[in-house]
């Protein structure tokens, strides 16, 4: 995407992302590492500079304070974002996938095979309730804002799920 070797950089990058996780972890934070997105959006914009990410976040920071943002973003119905969601989402990985077709990634070695499932994987929602494993359950209802769908995550979500 730079037009930059970035391959002897890789492994720092990798323990970097390991470190500053396990920091994040141990005073109770998410991970930290480089998130796909992130990158694909770049692939689709065109701009590689971090400042513009670090002005992105301390924008939404700011609005994240602001309870009449907060309300508007909550107007928007449940089916509208689940929809967006969908396509931005959607862009983004094709964009990764294109970066993959671009730079003949080899999918016979094991280590790019690896990438691909886990990033495939990982597009699923996952979650754990009571003990239990619940793989994308219903999601279309979600984004149709059907009631029976909303009701059964809430039952799943109280451990009084039917599975």
């Amino acid at each position: 995407m730079t037009g930059r070797n970035m391959d002897p950089y890789m492994g720092r990058a990798f323990v970097g992302d390991g470190l500053a996780t396990m920091l994040s972890g141990s005073v109770g934070g998410s991970g930290v590492t480089t998130y796909a997105e992130n990158i694909g959006v770049m692939a689709v914009t065109k701009v590689y500079s971090t400042l513009v990410f670090v002005a992105a976040a301390l924008i939404a920071m700011l609005l994240g304070f602001s309870p009449k943002f907060g309300a508007l973003i909550h107007t928007i119905p449940g089916p509208v974002i689940g929809g967006a969601s969908i396509v931005v989402f959607g862009l983004i990985a094709v964009a990764g996938a294109r970066i993959w077709v671009q730079n003949r990634v080899d999918l016979s070695q094991n280590s790019n095979l690896i990438m691909v499932s886990v990033t495939g994987a990982g597009r699923r929602r996952f979650r754990a309730v009571a003990g239990r494993l619940y793989a994308g359950r219903d999601w279309h209802g979600h984004l149709r804002g059907d009631p029976a769908a909303r009701a059964a995550s809430s039952r799943d979500a109280r451990g009084e799920g039917g599975r």
